[in-house]
């Protein structure tokens, strides 16, 4: 005996994408946030090149084009690097022109 095929409706498949689309996005939302947590401004390696007392021209080498410049009262400027989809910030410190100090943090 013979089993009959059973024909799929085409809003079934419809349906479930619908009712699966909310869970994919929540699934893929989450996703980036953990990877921007764990995502440092600045990768290792060039951290590695940054050391106090090389001057502006030497960072913008090794860090390229900061995404924000500040200055103090003190006369004491700061670089601001910041990595897309990290929550993580980069400021650099400089005073006459040398990096007198850097570190990292969560914005």
């Amino acid at each position: 005996m013979m089993k009959a095929k059973r024909l799929k409706s085409p809003w079934v498949e419809i349906l479930l994408f619908i009712a699966a689309a909310p869970f994919v996005a929540i699934l893929l939302f989450f996703g980036i946030i953990i990877l921007g947590f764990g995502c440092p401004a600045v990768p290792a390696s060039k951290m590695d090149k940054m050391q106090e007392g090389i001057n502006q021209e030497e960072v913008r080498n090794i860090l390229g084009s900061p995404s924000s410049i500040h200055t103090n009262n003190n006369g004491a400027i700061f670089w601001g690097y910041t990595r897309k989809l990290s929550f993580r910030h980069l400021t650099v410190r400089f005073e006459n022109d040398s990096v007198t100090s850097y570190e990292e943090d969560d914005d």
